[in-house]
């Protein structure tokens, strides 16, 4: 399975650490959890930028990076009719952080898929960078990324 990261070029080396998700959090992982959020595809990759994008986005500098995860590894799959009516409220429900917690302390399989909040019926994957296998994982080169300047208007 192949996912997708879009990241400012500055993180492009630090990119699969977590640590982003760990300080900030996200809408599966509470702050303290870290977490690696891809997603499915580039356009999706480029779509949730877009959609947490501030006035500095514009000028930034974009990565983009691929990673291959062995289809041999588990997936944990969520359902969307597992998550309830509002799980597509800002800001999220804790019940899904603290599913996104439950997940990555258990260990139970490197990958948790989750459908996209932004389009439903594709999927975001978050990979737990502590899990065993996470090394099984292989990591492409930064390629250079940019915007269509229509999308910041």
């Amino acid at each position: 399975m192949r996912v997708w990261r879009i990241v400012a070029r500055k993180w492009a080396s630090t990119a699969f650490s977590g640590e982003g998700a760990r300080i900030a959090g996200g809408r599966f992982t509470p702050v303290g959890v870290p977490a690696v959020y891809c997603t499915s595809s580039i356009a999706l990759a480029a779509l949730e930028i877009v959609a947490h994008a501030d006035e500095t986005a514009r000028s930034k500098k974009w990565s983009v990076l691929a990673a291959d995860v062995p289809d041999s590894l588990l997936t944990l799959v969520v359902d969307v009719k597992d998550l309830g009516r509002n799980w597509r409220h800002v800001p999220p429900p804790v019940r899904l952080q603290n599913l996104g917690k439950l997940w990555a302390r258990s260990n139970a399989s490197l990958v948790l898929s989750v459908p996209s909040v932004l389009v439903p019926a594709e999927r975001n994957y978050i990979l737990n960078p502590l899990h065993p296998d996470f090394g099984r994982i292989t990591i492409h080169a930064p390629e250079p990324f940019s915007f269509d300047e229509r999308l910041f208007r």
